[in-house]
């Protein structure tokens, strides 16, 4: 029997440019400028997890990586809004840690970015 995986995706409203999105994620993660798909990335997010992968999908609105058991997507969603999603396949107990862990790091980066707003309630797909 397959396990599903247990989704956790956040979002913010807007930043006005790409490019904030995109230095703010190169800075927090850690990454070249050169990032290219399939690459390898090893990235420690602070109160989350060190996230070992490869690049599985790169284009101007969406990076993502693909781990062991694990996959993120850091998204730059219409209107300028960046999202997180993180995909566990695992059988962690801990998913509503993980979630607020992961509303925390978004208003940490994002807001030292811009300040459009705080960090809104989950987006849940």
């Amino acid at each position: 029997m397959a396990r599903l995986p247990r989704t956790t995706s956040r979002c913010r409203d807007g930043l006005s440019k790409a490019e904030q999105f995109w230095s703010a994620l190169r800075r927090t993660l850690g990454l070249r400028t050169g990032v290219r798909k399939w690459g390898a990335v090893h990235a420690v997010i602070d109160g989350l997890a060190t996230i070992k992968g490869v690049v599985d999908y790169l284009t101007p609105e969406f990076f993502g990586i693909r781990g062991h058991s694990d996959l993120y997507r850091f998204i730059y969603a219409p209107g300028g809004m960046p999202m997180v999603e993180h995909h566990e396949f695992s059988a962690r107990p801990d998913g509503h840690l993980s979630a607020e862990a992961w509303r925390g790091w978004l208003a940490k980066v994002f807001e030292s970015t811009e300040s459009d707003g705080p960090v809104r309630k989950e987006c849940v797909r």
